[in-house]
């Protein structure tokens, strides 16, 4: 997986999705996120509030695709564990940094 800084991603959007690559996204050199495109993302919708953003805006709400999520989250599996990282420890280290952050 490669890491790409918060203006590239932005810039390269369209074409990581449609290549269906996973990064990282870091700022200022500190990995903030992790991007993994759903198999098919052009027909796939997980979300209520884009659903009622596709309402608001006139647009056609996609249905919801479950094996493209199974199918997103197996590759995170892969990549923590490729990476020797429990996902149960980055659970308590997001919960841990959450609340220093408020």
């Amino acid at each position: 997986m490669r890491t790409v800084g918060v203006s590239q991603f932005r810039r390269e959007l369209a074409r990581i999705i449609a290549d269906g690559e996973s990064v990282q996204v870091a700022r200022r050199g500190t990995v903030v996120g992790a991007f993994h495109p759903l198999a098919g993302a052009r027909t796939a919708d997980v979300s209520r509030r884009s659903r009622w953003l596709a309402d608001d805006m006139n647009m056609p709400a996609q249905p919801f695709d479950r094996d493209a999520l199974l199918a997103a989250h197996a590759r995170v599996q892969a990549d923590l564990a490729t990476k020797g990282i429990d996902p149960e420890d980055l659970i308590l280290e997001f919960e841990r940094l959450r609340k220093t952050h408020r």
